[in-house]
């Protein structure tokens, strides 16, 4: 196994050195050496290891703690770039989520319509994943966002230097919270799911057909993305949209009256009750109001198999509007 021959390790041969017996570090070397010509490149790893060479079997002993000694400035080395590497990203300014949501709301109101609510509406465009043809940094995407780009389809956007980075900063939050879907949705099963066992028109509506208690659907799949859809089927969020939210009033005779909250203010109340009758108040008439924030929605996970939850996504994904929701 141990031949009187000399094994150079450079960035080349590491991986044919055989550390156990022919002392090149087998495995930990290896990573090593990736590690530090991923940082430094293969030229400096073959200068910093030009000098290191396994001796014969007869000194194989005396040279191993030399081998051993020659290793510490690399490793030195690497720990320095991996502090430097941790220090720089501690450094990276952390955008607050209301920032974020921000952004999303200034999207969605404005560059749906070309690029989509996934940002890869665009033929060679994919804001959600940093494809962009033109913008290089986040203040270049700001800069074209506001002054739009020339001789193309898009137009200046009527925003502030503030509007434009908390879309970008929307933009940049797209990449990490991508589609889980795993399989592809039929819309129409999916759409089938969604009229009959999902049970989603007894909340909401598409079209004028359905319920008016929860929100439309008629444009979420213009105004939400893939993830966010599914999301919304296994993992409802805690809360309801303010718009969204229920009142239960209670009035001075005694009378409890829970619906959706439409308007209020100072002096009235307007609510759109469970038998979907619009009911509005005098405050002074209301001994109690109560608004409910909580998410009345419940989850399909394990009521819905991971094929099926694809076709209700494929479903959903259609619904960009009057006349488009057909599958």
């Amino acid at each position: 196994m141990l031949k009187d021959t000399f094994v150079r390790c450079d960035g080349t041969s590491v991986r044919k050195c055989d550390g156990a017996v022919r002392g090149c570090g087998g495995p930990r070397v290896d990573l090593l050496t990736r590690l530090f010509v991923s940082t430094f490149g293969p030229s400096y790893w073959t200068l910093a290891l030009s000098h290191w060479t396994v001796a014969p079997r007869t000194s194989f002993h005396r040279t191993a703690h030399s081998r051993a000694r020659s290793l510490l400035p690399l490793a030195a080395a690497l720990i320095a770039v991996i502090s430097w590497n941790d220090a720089l990203r501690a450094q990276e300014p952390v955008v607050p989520p209301a920032d974020v949501e921000d952004g999303q709301r200034l999207y969605l109101g404005a560059c749906t319509n070309c690029h989509g609510p996934d940002g890869n509406a665009v033929p060679g465009v994919d804001l959600g994943h940093g494809k962009f043809r033109r913008a290089s940094s986040d203040a270049e995407l700001a800069d074209i966002i506001r002054r739009g780009i020339a001789g193309t389809a898009m137009p200046p956007g009527n925003y502030s230097s503030r509007q434009a980075s908390l879309i970008v900063a929307y933009l940049r939050s797209m990449a990490t919270t991508g589609s889980k879907v795993t399989a592809t949705g039929d819309p129409t099963r999916g759409k089938a799911l969604f009229e009959g066992r999902g049970q989603c028109l007894a909340c909401h509506q598409v079209q004028g057909n359905g319920s008016r208690l929860g929100p439309d659907l008629t444009e979420i799949g213009r105004l939400r993305r893939v993830s966010e859809l599914e999301q919304a089927l296994v993992d409802p969020p805690p809360e309801v949209r303010p718009q969204n939210r229920t009142a239960r009033v209670v009035t001075r005779d005694g009378a409890t009256i829970t619906g959706r909250l439409l308007h209020h203010d100072t002096f009235t109340l307007l609510i759109l009750d469970s038998q979907e009758q619009l009911r509005a108040f005098n405050k002074t008439d209301v001994r109690e109001m109560t608004i409910i924030t909580s998410n009345p929605k419940t989850s399909y996970r394990g009521r819905l198999t991971a094929q099926e939850l694809a076709d209700l996504v494929g479903y959903l994904v259609t619904l960009k509007g009057t006349g488009a929701s057909r599958p």
